[in-house]
């Protein structure tokens, strides 16, 4: 059932005055003196009608709900162009202080207003957030929200972030600023577009500590509270919900609103309000007697009539507009060298002091080692004892050799050997068959023919026992051989230790000498962690983390950029650049982009850039802090206008100006292609003659006669 006057409405299984989101409603329903009512979860708010939410309602959804059930509530709230959205967390801040985010080019009034009444419905103060792409854009954008806070007298803190991301910058300046409440323009496209995107579970992640309020442009504000016992469309019976809860005496702790701040500025509202009624009453009693005078004087209605609208004119400018990224930059060392201690010892001596200038190759420090100081000469003994086995060795292979030729020459005698028992066996033979002969023709006795056949077997035999002796002495000569090829080994295993020995040696003279810290390069000493006397450990043991000390260079800088998104594709090796250290006012060192990362972080979607900037006065420090200027692309062949001359918004680079042809005005599209927040340049649609509207009034139409002035030249220049 609709109901005329606008709700305040709350998703609740089972309302309970108790629970954190219904008293935030509760409280929020008392403030604007609307109704409030409960909406049921358990009927599946996806599949519900959007009929039986109103139109103009402000709803509060728990932070604390599921994502889909939180997505499916918030598109119903998508439906309705007029509701407002409230992200209410589950624990409430007291609301001291409303973070209102301005991001549009032209803030409407409308909204601003709305924020205003805001911030004195709750008594709360408010912080203005401006998010633009330039600096002048943002102190454009302050300016108009400032005056429309003034204008309900408000006085609110204003920051202001250029080029960075709008959830990142509302988060951080939320803690910052200690804002239990951020406002958002409902109607902010990139904000609404994206709502159950990325963008919301980030806002959502914000309202763990603060509510997140979204309203149209023009919200209404303020109506009558129900009268108790009212039934009927959405009132409080329909939750079961006491009338009492929405009387004054509800304690103002649920919003956490500070009754003296909302007392103040309800004086100021009063003494507002007597000051239009005085001026009110004058213009009122002033105004028979001014009519008077008109009416008496001659032709003063047609004057009134032919009076025309006056419309200060420029023309454009040859040349485009710079495009440029201005970052903050830190100011690091081009080169860092922290010198860890090769090897432990005791820190015998410290030749320099933090800020002292050294020179490449100076010493600056000495440890203590004894222990590799011994080293040295046990590993130079070992090298002479490893000498000494080597001539060893060498003596050994000559005696080896020696045996070799005594072995040969036992071959020799063996060979010889058997060549005379040979001649030995065949004389036997001859013998014996001498014998044989005589013994069968029965010439000599049977026992000479035994004998001689005996000598014949000792000669067989010791013709046997000479072979033997050859092969005895072939098999020493190869053992002999084998003996030198041994020698001769363990000459080289000898060599082999003297080398090993020998770059032992060298090893220890190294480490000695790493007990000498040296300067790497010219610097200036920044840091100092030991004492003298005190003992170091060396870089390569568990608990050697700390550095003895750290030289940095001083006669060049590293200033370090990150480059956003938009500017990367611009952004290259040899870019005009400015830098501005905030610790040097007054002072701009030009430079140039000397390298990039070539590409960008998958966390913050930003590219490193580095400018190396001189130092040669030596008043530039390490871990200064300041704004680069970088000259990404200049327009040729354009013109320019500031861009106060601009009709409204720009979309996709498409714009709208008057131009006045014939003192008549008329609405000219034009293709933007830069706006650095003070000008605008223009690609098409303009010439150079033609006569541009600058400041143009809302209420200027096609077609309308206007008379020309021309604009002091500081104009022209804005």
């Amino acid at each position: 059932m609709k109901s005329a006057a606008p709700h305040v409405a709350v998703w609740l299984d089972e309302p309970s005055p108790g629970e954190e989101v219904f008293a935030q409603a509760l409280e929020w329903a008392r403030r604007l003196g609307w109704p409030l009512r409960t909406l049921p979860l358990t009927d599946g708010p996806a599949e519900r009608r959007s009929e039986d939410l109103g139109p103009d309602d402000l709803y509060v959804v728990d932070e604390g709900l599921t994502p889909s059930l939180r997505g499916a509530l918030l598109r119903r709230v998508l439906r309705l162009p007029r509701a407002g959205v409230l992200l209410c967390p589950r624990v409430c801040a007291p609301i001291a202080r409303v973070l209102v985010v301005v991001r549009d080019r032209d803030p409407a009034s409308g909204f601003l207003d709305t924020a205003a009444g805001v911030c004195q419905s709750l008594g709360a103060d408010p912080v203005v957030l401006t998010v633009a792409q330039s600096e002048a854009e943002a102190r454009r954008r302050e300016q108009f929200a400032g005056d429309r806070f003034a204008a309900h007298f408000l006085a609110g803190e204003f920051d202001a972030v250029v080029g960075g991301g709008l959830c990142e910058s509302v988060a951080w300046v939320a803690r910052l600023r200690r804002c239990a409440l951020v406002m958002i323009e409902r109607e902010t496209p990139s904000w609404w577009r994206r709502l159950r995107g990325e963008m919301v579970e980030r806002l959502v992640g914000l309202a763990a500590t603060a509510s997140v309020l979204a309203l149209p442009r023009t919200w209404r504000m303020g109506g009558s509270s129900p009268k108790k016992g009212e039934e009927g469309g959405r009132g409080l019976s329909q939750v079961g919900v006491r009338d009492k809860m929405l009387d004054d005496s509800t304690p103002s702790r649920r919003l956490g609103v500070d009754s003296s701040k909302s007392g103040f500025k309800w004086m100021w509202w009063v003494l507002g309000g007597m000051l239009l009624f005085a001026g009110g009453f004058t213009a009122y009693c002033l105004a028979p007697l001014a009519q008077a005078a008109s009416a008496g004087e001659p032709g003063h209605e047609t004057e009134q009539t032919e009076e025309r609208a006056s419309v200060e004119v420029i023309q454009p400018s040859e040349g485009g507009v710079e495009r440029t990224t201005t970052q903050p930059g830190s100011v690091q060392a081009y080169e860092r060298a922290r010198q860890y201690a090769p090897v432990s010892g005791i820190l015998k001596a410290q030749m320099v002091d933090i800020g002292d200038r050294v020179t490449k190759g100076q010493l600056v420090a000495k440890i203590d080692v004894p222990d590799l100081e011994k080293q040295v000469k046990q590993y130079k003994a070992a090298v002479s004892q490893a000498r000494a086995r080597v001539k060893q060795m060498e003596a050994r292979v000559a005696t080896a050799k020696a045996d070799l030729l005594a072995k040969k020459a036992k071959i020799k005698q063996a060979q010889a050997a058997i060549k005379t028992a040979t001649a030995w066996r065949r004389f036997r033979k001859i013998q014996f068959d001498r014998m044989d002969y005589l013994a069968k023709n029965n010439s000599v006795e049977g026992r000479l023919q035994d004998e001689y056949y005996e000598h014949l077997n000792a000669a067989i035999e010791t013709e046997n026992t000479a072979k033997a002796s050859l092969d005895t002495a072939k098999a020493e000569e190869a053992a002999a051989e084998a003996a030198i090829k041994q020698a001769e080994a363990d000459v080289l295993e000898a060599t082999a230790e003297i080398e090993v020995d020998q770059a032992r040696v060298e090893k220890a003279e190294v480490m000695v000498q790493f007990s000498e810290i040296r300067a790497p390069y010219d610097g200036v000493v920044t840091q100092l962690r030991h004492d003298l006397g005190a003992y170091v450990r060396a870089a390569s043991t568990s608990d050697g983390h700390l550095p003895l000390l750290t030289i940095e260079r001083t006669d060049r800088f590293r200033v370090v950029v990150q480059v956003p998104d938009r500017d990367v594709p611009f952004c290259d090796p040899g870019d005009t650049a400015v830098v501005e250290i905030d610790a040097l006012p007054r002072k701009k060192f030009p430079a140039r982009v000397s390298r990039i990362a070539q590409s960008e972080d998958l966390q913050t979607r930003l590219m490193r850039a580095e400018i190396d900037l001189p130092n040669p006065n030596g008043e530039i420090k390490q871990g200064m802090y300041g704004r680069v200027t970088i000259i990404l692309d200049r327009s040729a062949g354009q013109l320019s206008l500031p861009s106060s001359c601009l009709v409204g918004k720009t979309e996709d680079g498409n714009g709208t100006v008057y131009v006045v042809r014939d003192h008549h005005v008329h609405l000219v599209p034009v293709k933007i292609s830069a706006d650095n927040g003070i000008r605008i340049a223009v690609r098409e649609g303009l010439s150079p003659k033609d006569q541009v509207v600058l400041h143009p009034s809302s209420t200027l139409a096609e077609g309308e006669e206007v008379t020309v002035t021309t604009p002091a030249a500081s104009a022209s220049q804005n």
